[in-house]
């Protein structure tokens, strides 16, 4: 299986990196292989091209992680969004791949997921998580129905973790990590390369294969355990030490016993004068000869841009099948998967296409691209799996539209290319089961109106206690619940008028992060929440995320644009979104801007748009939009590390595409303090805007308020100041 998917979110949602891919054939032919050309019927339509009245789809989010063919019997496995967390998928097919369906998966845990499954004529066994911090194993005698293997049954301990699993001869081999607290901290450290074999999943052989890692050091890390005529191969990416120069290579091992033993093989030949090489896919071609894909750096020092590396293991050693240059040397990844079918060498991945991500599947030598809707479709695409079944050849995928991860699978066989339907949970978050009436008014029952504030009071025993301070609602003791989702406390911060409805923002919270939500209000008076992926932190519930505003553009087809901030890891995000059908379907909005992912970025699988992220070690936030006579205007706030906070601002033409931050002029304090600046809030009066912000010098030290004005030419000017709080919505 490609190390890529070893690098997935720690939720399953899987890593979409920005690479091209390249492919060739095992040997020059004067045929060149068929392409399948592209089934256009499939293409799923945009939210804009749907039918009047037809509600687009609420996803939730799902990664296919693995998959494992034995006959005509083809096993996905991945996890899918619920209810807060997650459940573990398994999806069977027994025609080859032309038609998947769900499997019965046991799991007790709120965070389960598959990553990895081997299977043999009657026994199958998949890896993954079950909400703690040990691996679970299940096992299945068709692939329909998985059982959990028992926690105490098996060989593992919190912190190690599993890479790859193998079933050979009946005996299931599974490569990975042991974890050690030998540092003076106590924390425990991957450390150990190890193979674990058992021949029933409950009796369990260990070895442990190379020296354990130093507790200072990035320990070596697995790529794939494959079965060959003669054996098993065991390929290990070793990272570069502490020292400076010291590069990363791939080791070799070989077992002639099952897994019981093994032995190291030299480094092949082929990779002398190559620098830092990374390891990203291992499989077996059709005459059981191992295929390795690997990134590298060229060899001449002026070059600037990485190798994508395929080897192929024969008799007398490896052969080099590719070295092509094709990738940033800031990209994660290189070459994801290899595959070697009746059309020669098949590789799949993704690359950068101004600024979208579209997958890339090639055929041949000549890395004939082969073409179909969902490779190009909207938001960003990737090809990370490909298997050879009985009918042809399974790419599985993944997109992220909307800030929704969703898989898809596409079938390349003698009648061409085809999109394989997988049979996933696609309803919403269940409605909220008793939420009572919510009533809108200055007070309870009394209506406002269509230029005043809307503001929620409460009223069928579910009371809302509502402030204007700072311009935020609390709502205390609704029972914002759900079959499987229940929030500790709902705040809804901001609401707009749209046609005859209302629309709400805000987050709801429980033990962990916040997650933003929509809350809007029907014909009746009845109210509907909803939890979007596209206001989620990584649209996964990875983070916390706080919605501050939203706005509205009226008309036939009303746009909404909601702002707010997400928290990552430490790192700050602003967090804007734009919705064109009321409030139901929202899709992440950015700047185009590209950076250079982060380690934890690169981990989870998202690059945050670097118009809004927050400098190394500053902050970010955005506390504002509204519509303008041109399009949408949001403002807040930015800092550099160690500086004061500037009041910024973004403008749009469509609520989806935004400018970079730009910055406001900050006025001087009389005694020449550092003053910090934020807009929190707008007002637009035809083609003039009027930004207020707070001003404070020092901690907690309130310098009052300031107000920027833009006249109808463009120009900005520093208008009124004032003391006391000012600046609210």
């Amino acid at each position: 299986m490609p190390s890529v998917l070893r690098r997935a979110l720690a939720s399953s949602v899987s890593l979409l990196c920005c690479v091209v891919l390249v492919a060739c054939d095992d040997a020059p032919s004067d045929e060149e292989p068929s392409v399948p050309p592209p089934r256009a019927d499939l293409a799923a339509p945009a939210a804009d091209e749907l039918a009047d009245g037809v509600e687009p789809p609420s996803l939730r989010e799902a990664a296919i992680n693995d998959a494992e063919v034995v006959g005509d019997v083809v096993v996905l496995a991945g996890a899918q969004e619920q209810g807060g967390g997650l459940r573990p998928v398994v999806l069977v097919s027994d025609d080859g791949g032309a038609g998947f369906a769900a499997a019965e998966v046991e799991s007790s845990g709120p965070w389960a997921r598959v990553e990895h499954v081997a299977g043999g004529p009657d026994r199958w066994f998949a890896s993954g998580w079950d909400g703690g911090d040990v691996p679970a194993l299940w096992t299945s005698r068709d692939g329909r129905e998985w059982e959990q293997v028992p926690a105490d049954s098996l060989p593992w301990a919190a912190g190690d973790e599993v890479d790859d699993l193998v079933l050979v001869e009946g005996v299931l081999v599974a490569a990975g990590r042991t974890a050690s607290r030998a540092g003076d901290d106590g924390v425990a450290r991957l450390a150990q390369t190890t193979v674990w074999s058992s021949s029933d999943g409950a009796q369990w052989e260990r070895t442990d294969v190379g020296a354990p890692a130093d507790p200072a050091e990035q320990p070596a890390e697995p790529v794939g355990v494959v079965a060959e005529a003669d054996g098993l191969s065991l390929a290990v990416e070793v990272p570069g030490g502490s020292d400076e120069g010291s590069a990363g290579r791939v080791a070799f091992w070989r077992s002639t016993d099952g897994g019981r033993s093994f032995e190291q093989e030299g480094t092949p030949s082929v990779l002398d004068g190559v620098g830092d090489v990374r390891a990203l896919g291992m499989s077996v071609d059709a005459d059981g000869r191992v295929l390795l894909a690997l990134q590298g750096p060229p060899r001449d020092p002026a070059d600037t841009s990485w190798a994508g590396i395929v080897l192929r293991r024969t008799a007398e050693g490896w052969d080099l099948l590719e070295a092509r240059a094709w990738s940033d040397p800031q990209r994660d990844e290189g070459l994801v998967d290899v595959l070697s079918s009746d059309g020669g060498l098949v590789a799949a991945g993704a690359r950068d296409v101004d600024g979208q991500v579209d997958a890339v599947l090639t055929v041949g030598r000549d890395a004939v691209p082969v073409e179909h809707p969902v490779l190009t479709g909207a938001g960003d695409q990737e090809v990370h799996r490909v298997v050879s079944t009985s009918r042809g050849v399974l790419a599985v995928g993944r997109s992220l539209v909307g800030g929704i991860m969703r898989p898809f699978a596409l079938l390349l066989d003698e009648d061409g290319t085809h999109e394989v339907a997988l049979p996933l949970a696609d309803e919403d978050v269940p409605e909220p089961t008793d939420v009572g009436v919510l009533v809108p008014g200055a007070t309870a029952g009394a209506e406002g109106d269509d230029d005043g504030p809307v503001v929620l009071g409460g009223a069928a025993g579910s009371p809302v206690a509502w402030s204007r301070v700072g311009g935020r609602w609390q709502a205390n003791g609704l029972p914002w619940v759900t079959d499987a989702w229940t929030a500790s406390s709902a705040t809804v911060r901001d609401a707009v008028r749209v046609g005859g409805t209302i629309v709400a923002v805000g987050d709801l919270e429980r033990a962990g992060p916040s997650r933003g939500a929509v809350w809007t209000r029907g014909s009746e008076g009845e109210w509907r929440l909803r939890i979007p992926s596209a206001l989620h932190a990584y649209g996964n519930g990875y983070g916390s995320t706080t919605i501050e505003a939203v706005a509205v553009r009226p008309g036939a087809d009303p746009t909404l644009v909601v702002v707010g901030s997400a928290s990552v890891n430490g790192q700050q995000q602003a967090l804007v979104a734009r919705s064109t059908d009321g409030g139901r379907w929202w899709q992440r909005a950015g700047t185009g801007a590209r950076r250079e992912a982060t380690l934890d970025e690169t981990l989870r699988g998202h690059v945050a748009d670097a118009g809004f992220v927050a400098p190394p070690g500053g902050s970010i936030s955005v506390d504002a939009v509204e519509a303008t006579a041109e399009g949408w205007i949001a403002a807040g706030s930015r800092s550099e590390a160690g500086g004061p906070r500037r009041a910024v601002f973004w403008e749009s033409e469509d609520g989806q595409r935004w400018t970079a931050p730009q910055e406001l002029t900050t006025p001087a304090h009389p005694d020449g303090l550092p003053l910090d600046a934020a807009v929190t809030s707008i007002a637009v009066r035809g083609g003039e805007v009027v930004l207020t912000g707070r001003l404070q010098a020092g901690v907690g030290r309130s310098e009052g308020w300031v107000t920027w004005r833009r006249s109808a030419d463009g120009s900005w000017a520093t208008g009124g100041r004032g003391r006391g709080s000012g600046g609210g919505r």
